[in-house]
């Protein structure tokens, strides 16, 4: 099985030193592309030098791509980072839905969203482990949690599962928008580029309604 995430040191920054520290700032968020060779970055100043796996490059099978997710604080620190998902499209719909849950698109933009009405949950993320990514809302912030299925058993120094980092809100916001932005700018490329048939496939309806928010939000 495919590690998950990485534990990644830059200067004096330590994962467990990290998690006594209150809010996060300088989120990013990364959607990964990830073919036989390498995995890369949804990042759109590299998106056209990206050598995709050919069998990918179509409106049928490019929701179904390999790929993960990864979040960045202060420009260089990673601390998440995983690829050990079944497909990418877990991770977007992750984000998508924790706009939703935000109220900040609603079911004219993404009809599938997931319901964690009577939770502080505002979306979910988990590995072919049972290992779960996870945003709450708490009061006028957010906590990302990264939980074990043994509930945070000691793994010793390669212990890659943390608790309740405080993300504002806002600052969430504008990671997921520019997160989802840059793959919907790679799928409307994939979309004019190498179409199927199918002129209702789902990537399709949910790109053109990714489209209308963007223009709606002024983006």
């Amino acid at each position: 099985m495919k590690i998950c995430a990485i534990y990644v040191a830059s200067g004096t920054y330590y994962l467990n030193e990290y998690r006594s520290m209150n809010i996060i700032t300088g989120l990013k968020i990364n959607l990964l592309y990830e073919n036989d060779n390498y995995t890369t970055r949804f990042d759109l100043s590299v998106a056209n030098k990206v050598a995709y796996n050919p069998d990918d490059l179509y409106e049928s099978t490019f929701i179904d791509a390999m790929g993960g997710i990864e979040f960045t604080c202060n420009d260089h620190f990673i601390f998440f980072q995983s690829c050990d998902y079944h497909d990418l499209f877990p991770c977007v719909t992750f984000l998508l839905n924790s706009l939703f849950s935000l109220q900040v698109i609603d079911e004219s933009i993404y009809e599938d969203h997931d319901n964690f009405l009577g939770t502080a949950v505002i979306s979910q993320l988990i590995n072919t482990n049972g290992s779960m990514l996870i945003i709450e809302e708490v009061q006028n912030h957010l906590e990302i949690s990264y939980r074990n299925v043994e509930q945070l058993k000691n793994h010793g120094r390669n212990n890659f599962y943390f608790e309740k980092l405080i993300v504002p809100r806002s600052v969430w916001i504008d990671a997921a928008i520019i997160a989802l932005n840059e793959y919907f700018m790679i799928v409307n490329k994939v979309l004019t580029k190498f179409p199927s048939e199918n002129r209702d496939s789902y990537l399709r309806k949910l790109a053109a309604n990714w489209d209308k928010f963007s223009e709606r939000a002024d983006l």
